[in-house]
Parts: structure tokens; sequence; C-alpha cells
């Protein structure tokens, strides 16, 4: 699990100090999940292009 902890760890929003959350699916595949904050510049970008969409 070392390798997916280091990547996990690598990937961060340039903008926001997002918290990450690491699973694991039934079928052991991991995903990773970043949670931005609020006041997050590229969050609110991708919300409002999805409310375009």
């Amino acid at each position: 699990m070392t390798h997916v902890d280091d990547f996990a760890r690598a990937y961060a929003c340039p903008d926001c100090d997002a918290d990450k959350r690491l699973t694991r699916d039934a079928l052991g595949i991991w995903h990773l999940t970043l949670i931005h904050d609020d006041t997050c510049p590229w969050y609110r970008r991708y919300l409002r292009s999805e409310r375009s969409a």
C-alpha cells in the first residue's frame, strides 16, 4: 500500500487545503477523493461549469 499512500500524499489542490480520502472498493481498486474548501477558486469554477452544462 505504500505506493498508493505516496500517490495520495503527492496529490493536492494548488488553490486550497483540500482534505483527502483514500478508499478501496470491493474489487480492490483504490479511489482518491479530494474534498475542497468551500472558498476554493478551482472548486467554485468547477461548480459554475457544471451548472452551465
